[in-house]
């Protein structure tokens, strides 16, 4: 890789993602080399697109970035072995490794003085990401604190740096994890490897990454295998993990599940809508949720044998992620002419998808009730004047349920035909 050791590379494992690694580097490489931080793409495709992606940028001078083509192993189905492959040898040329989602993009522009300062400063663990209850970036983490009140955050890619001292200690470990078939092969081995030796853990409270407008959907909903991977943390991760945690599993299993929060009622629906919970899944790992929850099993059990379409017509998740996506891939096939109400970051990231995802749909303008202050490339217009303009289709990008029913039946008022219509 580079002929003289560097402080930090961005490592992008990634397969048959062009896009999301093209719109990536297009928004962040200049970032990267003003901070002399190299990216390592890391690419097992079964094609030359992303090949000639990361040769376009090269050519253009980006020496920071580095392209590396991988072999996935047959049985390697979520590039985990890829991953760990990649850790280890990222970490022979570099003082730290920032492992990194091929479809989120690293948002550090806002706290990368405080991010440099713990890398001069020798940590060896930097976990970043944003606390919703409010809590303060903090420093010198005690190993089993860290364990419990972050471990669920750390499931994320692009929520961790590691330094190369912590990634060798973890290479038995990931071998060990990837043996028993864990997709989580490489958090685990992060937190066994802490207690050996005093390693440096800190803190980042700040969003570390965005959406890709390229992502798909969740790989849990489009696998199906939510359960399943639930039960891997429990049975096989957590329970793996070093003598010298038995005395905060049980209460990390719990707090796993409290933060995610895929286990209220809610998230009950919205796993059976999208084919996550079915009866199979619950007597093969029903009885693992038990430690993770405390939301009665027959509350699952029920869901699993509830017909999907009831299940999808109260889940907000089913409606807008799964449903809305599908619909712009129909209207992508056809081509079409779309107006888009809702101008929120939801709504903006909607737009940004269609840019980069959809290139058939055009964007005939953006509503909102606020849309005198929408600062887009598309035309701006006030609700009242969508039946004004030619349109084959309506995008309501509204999360919130209630919300998108007040503005679906604003839009009726107005005599927009229902038929034009659809949740995204």
């Amino acid at each position: 890789m580079s002929e003289e050791k560097n402080n930090l590379c961005i490592l992008i494992p990634t397969y048959n993602r062009s896009n999301a690694v093209d719109y990536y580097l297009e928004n962040k490489l200049n970032l990267f080399r003003e901070l002399h931080f190299d990216v390592v793409l890391y690419d097992s495709s079964k094609n030359t697109l992303t090949r000639d992606v990361a040769e376009k940028y090269i050519k253009q001078g980006y020496h920071c970035l580095k392209y590396v083509s991988y072999e996935d192993l047959p049985d390697d189905l979520y590039g985990t072995a890829k991953t760990a492959n990649a850790l280890v040898q990222c970490a022979d040329d570099y003082d730290y490794v920032w492992l990194c989602g091929d479809q989120a993009v690293l948002k550090l522009e806002e706290y990368q003085d405080e991010l440099l300062q713990l890398l001069t400063d020798g940590f060896d663990v930097i976990h970043v990401y944003i606390n919703k209850l409010g809590r303060s970036s903090e420093q010198d983490i005690n190993y089993k604190d860290f364990f419990k009140d972050f471990f669920w955050s750390m499931t994320h890619f692009c929520a961790f740096i590691l330094s190369g001292r912590v990634i060798k200690q973890m290479e038995q470990w990931m071998k060990k994890y990837l043996e028993m078939n864990c997709t989580m092969a490489i958090v685990f081995p992060i937190f066994a490897v802490l207690p050996s030796e005093t390693f440096r853990i800190a803190y980042i409270n700040h969003a570390a990454f965005e959406p890709s407008p390229c992502r798909t959907l969740a790989s849990s909903a489009q696998n199906k295998e939510m359960l399943r991977g639930y039960a891997e943390a429990i049975n096989i991760g957590v329970d793996n993990l070093p003598e010298e945690y038995n005395d905060v599993k049980s209460i990390t299993k719990k707090s796993f599940c409290k933060n995610t929060g895929h286990f209220d009622w809610q998230s009950a629906i919205d796993l059976r809508a999208d084919g996550n919970l079915i009866l199979e899944s619950m007597k093969k790992y029903g009885k693992y949720l038990k430690q993770m929850t405390d939301v009665p099993l027959s509350w699952f059990y029920l869901w699993s044998i509830m017909p999907r379409k009831i299940a999808r017509r109260h889940s907000n998740f089913y409606s807008v992620y799964v449903e809305g996506i599908n619909k712009l891939c129909e209207i992508n096939k056809k081509g079409g002419r779309l107006i888009l109400y809702g101008a929120g970051q939801h709504g903006i990231r909607i737009l940004e998808k269609i840019k980069y995802s959809y290139p058939e749909i055009k964007v005939v303008a953006v509503s909102d009730k606020n849309w005198s202050q929408i600062n887009r490339e598309y035309q701006s217009i006030p609700p009242e004047d969508i039946p004004q303009y030619e349109s084959d289709y309506i995008g309501i990008a509204i999360v919130n349920p209630r919300i998108y029913k007040e503005v679906k039946k604003m839009l009726l008022k107005l005599h927009v035909p229902v038929k034009k219509l659809f949740h995204v």
